[in-house]
């Protein structure tokens, strides 16, 4: 979402020039630079009348004009402050856009609401609306709602003997109580039978204008009879079984003891950084969802497939005749080059290594199984990559001569990279529930998690550098004092509703020459800035940048980064 859309400007009652002196800086390129020039004549003569019957109505609705010298349309809403006189202004095409990416992300919401079945509300407090998110085959689809009708709703489907605690939970939310999670007897969100309760949970996000947005779920809970991939968990990028269940399945399978046999073999994507760092993680997560789809192609109803890291993918194959596994890998590699040719080293294609093993003519046991396989992953790796080694004992060994080789290989569970949101998920339990962990190791948890290469936290008056972490973290101490200093001071971050986005320092304005410059001497160039406050409600400015490269943000990571600037109020910074 445009993340600097409206513009804030005030005038003088009597003579309609410019009074506020900090007016967003943006705007008054646009409208010339001259504070004591009325606001009238800076419009078209075409569009004066207009914007001169709205001062006189005062009725806080939008209007259109033009202004002289530029034929861009803008919004303008008015606003009647006691002495003066205030409105907002956006561009029109701005506005356009804006509805846009609104769309598009809805069209989001819904996707994941028809992947888990579920309702997502989010009600601003103290508003008379509700919006809601939901699949479409659902009793509520979505739309806005008013708050009437959304209780409504909710106590028409709430049982006699449950209608004081849902009375109680409505209280809570329109308090904006900052949590709270409760369980209800029948189904709120289809007519699913099978639906034994329905979960409502819901938490208070305060922005740093102190509005306030309860984000709510509507869960139902249904009964465990469904065929197991229907059941089964989902990584929410590629839409494959996610790390916990795939190795649930692969457990199951070999305690089954019942005969069957299958092979796990273990996928990795190679270099996969460099295609972060050179295209961006936007065009990594396309890699990820483009393989998740090849995968699930590939394997089809012979098998299960899962991803268990964050380039990782464990693939159970309900066969073990070595033909059809070296055609499924071959495939797959196939299948992957060409539908990313240029995306790899040095231009090429993308490439893959996968080592594999079988149940159970390898070994009796998943811990040996998954040890046989990353052990033939890591061969394939160190054997130059972008092929596929199938164990065989004659040839590697077995565990145990492995072992003694010096390898100690790894354990599902112990990976190195974790999901983002799997991560975000970990940080908020320990800041919440468990011991808290200091301010310095969640921040180097956090830039880890997010591969993100230098991340600061700027607070205090004077503003300074207080805490650095990431792979490539500033500890130049001249370099940070001036950062502090100029990005606590620069309009556009300060003007911002809370969060900007500088994928190259190229597009800040003449304006902020001055933090371009301070930016530029330790190689930054680009940035995300999140506004917060710590728990004593004193201002603090999370900076997030790359280092030596630009950077496309990814926009999928806007969430994380905010959450993780929400923990911030945990502690004193």
């Amino acid at each position: 979402m445009t993340s600097h859309l409206f513009y804030n400007m005030t005038l003088s009652k009597d003579r309609h020039t410019i009074a506020d002196q900090a007016a967003d800086a943006e705007l008054m390129k646009d409208i010339g630079q001259d504070i004591f020039l009325p606001f009238e004549e800076r419009i078209q003569e075409s569009d004066r009348r207009i914007f001169s019957e709205h001062i006189q109505k005062q009725d806080h609705h939008w209007f259109f004009i033009r202004l002289k010298g530029n034929e861009e349309l803008y919004a303008v809403k008015l606003q009647d402050l006691p002495s003066d006189l205030h409105f907002q202004i956006a561009k029109a095409s701005d506005l356009v856009q804006n509805i846009s990416e609104q769309k598009d992300l809805n069209e989001c919401y819904a996707a994941l609401c028809a992947m888990y079945g579920d309702i997502y509300f989010i009600y601003r407090l103290n508003e008379n609306d509700i919006q809601v998110h939901s699949s479409g085959s659902t009793y509520l689809v979505s739309r806005r709602y008013t708050l009437a009708a959304f209780e409504q709703f909710l106590m028409e489907h709430t049982k006699d003997a449950q209608q004081t605690e849902m009375k109680e939970m409505l209280a809570e939310m329109k308090q904006g109580i900052s949590c709270s999670v409760r369980s209800f007897s029948g189904n709120y969100v289809d007519d699913d039978e099978k639906v034994i309760k329905t979960i409502f949970q819901f938490s208070t996000i305060t922005h740093h204008d102190q509005s306030a947005d309860v984000i709510g779920l509507i869960h139902a809970e249904r009964k465990r009879r469904q065929p197991e991939k229907e059941m089964a968990q989902r990584d929410g990028l590629t839409g494959l079984y996610a790390k916990h269940e795939i190795e649930r399945i692969a457990k199951e399978s070999v305690a089954a003891d019942d005969g069957r046999e299958f092979a796990l073999g273990i996928m990795d994507i190679d270099f996969f950084k460099n295609i972060n760092d050179t295209y961006g993680h936007a065009a990594g997560d396309k890699v990820l969802h483009q393989i998740g789809l090849i995968l699930q192609e590939e394997v089809g109803q012979d098998g299960s497939v899962g991803r268990i890291g964050g380039d990782e993918f464990m693939i159970l194959a309900n066969y073990t005749d070595e033909t059809r596994l070296r055609n499924l890998y071959s495939d797959i590699r196939t299948q992957v080059a060409n539908s990313f040719p240029s995306y790899g080293m040095e231009g090429k294609a993308v490439t893959l290594s996968i080592g594999s093993a079988s149940y159970p003519s390898s070994c009796k046991d998943y811990e040996s199984l998954f040890f046989l396989a990353d052990h033939c992953l890591y061969r394939a790796k160190k054997n130059g990559r972008n092929r596929y080694v199938i164990y065989t004992p004659s040839k590697h060994g077995s565990v145990e001569d492995i072992l003694r080789s010096g390898y100690l290989g790894d354990t599902i569970s112990g990976r190195q990279d974790m999901d983002p949101a799997e991560a975000m998920v970990n940080m908020i339990c320990s800041v919440s529930f468990g011991s808290q962990k200091d301010i310095s190791s969640l921040l180097d948890e956090f830039a880890h998690a997010m591969k993100i290469q230098n991340v600061m936290i700027c607070c205090g008056d004077p503003a300074e550098i207080r805490y650095t972490a990431g792979e490539n973290a500033l500890h130049d101490e001249k370099a940070l004092k001036h950062i502090a200093a100029d990005m606590s001071q620069n309009s556009v971050i300060q003007q911002a509703d809370d969060f900007v986005i500088i994928s190259s320092l190229e597009h800040l304005s003449e304006t902020s020459a001055k933090m371009k410059e301070t930016l530029l001497q330790p190689g930054i160039l680009s940035f995300v800035t999140f506004r917060c406050q710590d728990a004593e409600k004193k201002d603090v400015l999370l900076i997030l940048t790359s280092i030596g490269r630009k950077q496309k943000w990814n926009q999928m990571h806007l969430k994380y980064y905010r959450i993780f600037a929400e923990l911030l109020k945990k502690y004193t910074l």
